[in-house]
């Protein structure tokens, strides 16, 4: 009976992801902001935020794309374009223009890449995707419906074919794209660095974001944010019962306040070392935001295993 009712609701959610109506990439007036993650030999060693914003259009040998200009929170006044992108059919090709040497530089510049595939419908079907000098082959995991900004959207998770256990999987959402990088995971990887998507809004509309609300979907509210000094002057943990979190004496905080990943939040007393109790919460990632006397944002992710 357990089965029956699995295939049944596996079956249920299939469907409604197909069902749904279709929401096509941006074509004008769209911004990503993404978090990008330097990487040193131990992991991760510092952080900066950048912005990609869709604006006007470009012939390239007579095929109409978008301009894409890339602005980092260090120096916001001062866009570089680096691709194009348009969409054919629910599929989503990319290509470099202007400063494009910032993406992946074993990619072509003469040459247009498919990033994303929205017609996909069935676990199993499969995708190529530009890595390095060779497409590599992507796998379809799971596809599933997540609800923003009024409407659901299909989402889509795939994984490299030679290595299933591999790092580089591969998320996208419908009208929206990869949850780590605009221009495509894929096309923007690097051995130096990841990224995470942090924000993306359309036509001046929040419509996703990877920080609980308030959203902060403009490049500006990033300016502020020091998560590689708050690495260097807090931590936090799970210990199996509780999130712990320790500060330097030099930090002072005015607030410090948890999320879940669906927004909802649990107030904390503000003290130097402390811990809270989350034993009735579920597994999951949850962050720790952490307001200083200064007004600088500190905000770290602390996973919670059962």
């Amino acid at each position: 009976m357990k089965n029956v009712f699995c295939l049944f609701a596996c079956a249920l959610v299939h469907f409604s992801s197909l069902g749904q109506d279709y929401t096509p990439f941006p074509v004008d007036d769209a911004e990503w902001i993404i978090k990008r993650y330097f990487a040193g030999n131990g992991g991760p060693t510092s952080t900066s935020f950048a912005s990609f914003a869709m604006d006007g259009d470009t012939l390239v040998e007579d095929t109409l794309y978008h301009k894409i200009y890339l602005r980092y929170a260090s120096n916001p006044n001062s866009p570089l374009l680096v691709a194009g992108m348009r969409e054919e059919n629910k599929r989503v090709y990319y290509r470099k223009i202007g400063f494009g040497e910032f993406g992946n530089t074993c990619l072509e510049a003469e040459q247009e890449y498919l990033v994303y595939d929205f017609t996909l419908d069935e676990v199993g079907d499969s995708l190529y995707l530009p890595i390095s000098l060779d497409m590599s082959l992507f796998v379809v995991q799971s596809i599933d419906s997540v609800w923003m900004n009024d409407s659901y959207r299909t989402r889509w998770q795939l994984m490299p074919y030679q290595d299933m256990c591999s790092p580089f999987w591969y998320t996208y959402i419908e009208g929206i794209g990869s949850d780590r990088h605009p221009l495509g995971h894929a096309v923007w990887m690097t051995q130096e660095m990841s990224f995470t998507l942090s924000c993306f809004k359309h036509q001046g509309e929040f419509e996703y974001s990877y920080y609980p609300e308030p959203p902060l979907c403009d490049l500006a509210d990033y300016v502020g944010i020091n998560e590689e000094l708050g690495e260097s002057l807090w931590r936090a943990y799970f210990d199996g019962s509780n999130i712990v979190w320790q500060l330097a004496q030099e930090v002072t905080p005015m607030r410090i306040e948890l999320y879940t990943a669906s927004g909802a939040k649990y107030d904390v007393e503000n003290r130097t070392n402390g811990s809270m109790d989350v034993g009735a919460l579920p597994a999951g990632i949850y962050m720790l935001r952490l307001v200083d006397s200064e007004g600088v944002v500190y905000i770290t992710k602390v996973p919670v295993v059962r």
